[in-house]
């Protein structure tokens, strides 16, 4: 099963936002991740055009909307995950499409992309930029995030390696920069954040909520344990 199935299916859909987002520990999860997003598009202007590649439920999405943003597109694979992210989500056009050939649909001040690039091998991650350089107006700006190869998460690295359970890749940052560079973009700023382990992201009580403060302390204090990378990329002139 390609990662992408999982998330088409109805059931997995319904479940996807209070199964990984609802709890304490991942609560503190969707704040590593809003953070680190909005804070590399934080000089965009609300008269941009932005686009969530890869959308799922609209969890970032909805926070575009919300900052008032001119064009908020949501392009996701899934019909299941695109039929929750209408449910909740007003303001914002949602279309059906793969990241390996998006549509026409104009230039982009900017492209948003959480949970996603971090599925894909070299070659497809390759082919993914060639698809985002070419709806992005020069200048603009690509924000993303991957796993990075040293990671805390043994568990999921193993299950990896082993082709069970997990589709998460982890990635050099030397040989993410390349394709970026190859693919036209320049990169800006790489920030390491601490995630909680998925097998944490339902963890309740006393446990959760140490475990978010552990996230915070690494982040400043320990950058070589962190988990993932965010990247912000501008689409070269």
């Amino acid at each position: 099963m390609q990662f992408e199935d999982f998330y088409k299916v109805r059931r997995n859909a319904e479940r996807y936002e209070r199964e990984r987002f609802s709890s304490v520990g991942g609560r503190e999860v969707d704040r590593v991740e809003q953070e680190a997003v909005f804070s590399f598009i934080s000089s965009l202007k609300a008269s941009g055009r932005v686009m969530d590649l890869g959308c799922g439920t609209g969890r970032i999405t909805s926070e575009l909307v919300r900052r008032g943003f001119r064009r908020v597109v949501g392009i996701d694979v899934s019909d299941a995950m695109l039929a929750e992210a209408k449910k909740h989500v007003k303001g914002a056009e949602f279309i059906r499409s793969s990241m390996f050939s998006l549509p026409e649909l104009g230039t982009f001040d900017a492209c948003v992309s959480v949970r996603v690039i971090h599925h894909l091998r070299y070659a497809d991650m390759k082919r993914a930029f060639i698809q985002i350089r070419r709806v992005l107006k020069d200048g603009a700006v690509f924000v993303f995030d991957t796993n990075r190869a040293f990671s805390p998460n043994a568990v999921t690295k193993l299950a990896n390696l082993s082709g069970r359970l997990s589709y998460n890749q982890f990635t050099c940052d030397k040989t993410v920069m390349k394709l970026l560079m190859d693919c036209g973009f320049s990169v800006q700023m790489v920030e390491r954040r601490f995630l909680i382990p998925s097998f944490m992201l339902n963890a309740s009580g006393p446990l959760a909520a140490r475990a978010a403060g552990i996230n915070r302390l690494l982040e400043r204090r320990l950058p070589l344990l962190c988990a993932s990378t965010f990247w912000k990329a501008r689409a070269a002139k």
